[in-house]
């Protein structure tokens, strides 16, 4: 009989050889330094190099994590929704510090899991602490981050590298685009 357990050794090779990892790796260490220098445009293009359609394509077949605030979350819902019409292994939610600890823990895993945040941008959202907390977490470990502009607003000071998706003025370019993204059929 074959064990099939993995030693924790196997599993980080695994993990480490894989190029999500990698671009993740190399983000972290470019938004670090944007915080210092904002206005770099270098650091931007070379944030913008690791944010190419197919590295956000590959990296949300993983499944893609929508944080909201309470004021968009009816959009959120028929952005998830239309998601998993499409496939996209979507989850809804914030890393909020108020809820119990297993329930944390249980948020926690799921934006692990996810490679891809998409962040409905409202002023609502841009306040909340929940909402900036799970920016913040995906943020520091270098995953890709998609705006989706729900409202308009300045983000400038987010630094992304991805230009924001715009569901206020042109909902259905901005769904193709989301679809183009994040679906594998594309």
């Amino acid at each position: 009989m074959v064990n099939a357990r993995l030693t924790i050794k196997q599993m980080q090779e695994v993990f480490q050889s894989s190029p999500i990892f990698e671009l993740n790796t190399r983000r972290i260490a470019i938004r670090r330094q944007l915080r210092h220098r904002p206005d770099d445009s270098v650091l931007f293009k070379a944030l913008h190099a690791t944010l190419r359609d197919k590295v956000i394509r590959l990296a949300a077949t993983d499944g893609v994590f929508i944080t909201y605030s309470a004021y968009d979350a009816v959009f959120a819902a028929d952005l998830d929704a239309d998601l998993t019409g499409h496939q996209v292994k979507s989850t809804m939610g914030a890393y909020d510090r108020s809820k119990s600890d297993m329930m944390q823990a249980s948020i926690r895993a799921t934006m692990d899991q996810s490679n891809v945040l998409l962040l409905i941008i409202s002023e609502s959202s841009l306040r909340d602490m929940n909402v900036i907390a799970t920016y913040e977490y995906f943020w520091n470990t270098g995953k890709i981050i998609v705006p989706i502009m729900f409202e308009p607003c300045n983000i400038d000071h987010l630094l992304l590298g991805v230009a924001p998706l715009d569901f206020y003025d042109q909902w259905k370019h901005g769904l193709r685009r989301l679809h183009h993204l994040v679906s594998a059929k594309s």
